[in-house]
């Protein structure tokens, strides 16, 4: 593989999007999800929602590139070099793309701890949580939507303030937090009585 030296311009990445378009309605093509709709839509809400968080066109871009393509290695035959060869996509984005996938055998809270590690990936999976929660209603079977939801719910507050696994079971002398920093991202902590 060759590395890529300088970054993508603002065509590039434009570029690359709208072919990762076109590659995610590929993969995805005659599929529905849990609620009976195109699987389509859901990468494609989650690219609506990451648009408008960057300071940047091209952050907003690759975050859209991002969010289009996050299910095409877990939930498709689409392989990593498929997905470069036809985008054009470079290692920056292909890295967050393997960051939003849950390998085969990997733990939930392994897979939401290992994507905590990339930028792009963690805002797209705060993206997809959130647009998972959204349509939760949609899954009919109650027991599977509720144990979705409580995971999705632990999932996207793990992300959202970069906290370490909870463990199953509370420890009693484990300190909890009370106030977050959003500046720093680290949190002022108390024993509770």
């Amino acid at each position: 593989m060759v590395q890529q030296m300088f970054p993508m311009t603002k065509d590039a990445l434009c570029a690359a999007l709208e072919a990762s378009i076109t590659l995610a309605a590929r993969g995805h093509r005659r599929k529905r999800d849990k609620s009976g709709l195109p699987v389509i839509l859901h990468p494609l809400a989650v690219m609506a929602a990451v648009g408008n968080i960057c300071a940047t066109q091209e952050e907003s871009l690759k975050l859209k590139i991002v969010a289009v393509l996050h299910d095409l290695l877990e939930d498709t035959d689409m392989t990593e070099e498929v997905i470069r060869q036809f985008t054009g996509a470079d290692d920056e984005l292909i890295d967050a793309v393997k960051a939003c996938t849950r390998w085969p055998g990997e733990k939930y809270t392994d897979f939401i701890t290992r994507i905590m590690k990339n930028s792009l990936g963690r805002q797209v999976k705060m993206a997809d949580l959130r647009h998972n929660l959204s349509r939760a209603e949609g899954i009919e079977d109650l027991s599977e939507r509720t144990g979705l939801v409580a995971r999705w719910t632990k999932a996207l507050e793990r992300l959202e303030y970069r906290v370490p696994p909870i463990p199953d079971r509370p420890d009693p002398n484990r300190p909890t937090h009370t106030r977050h920093c959003s500046t720093c991202g680290l949190f002022d902590y108390k024993k509770e009585p």
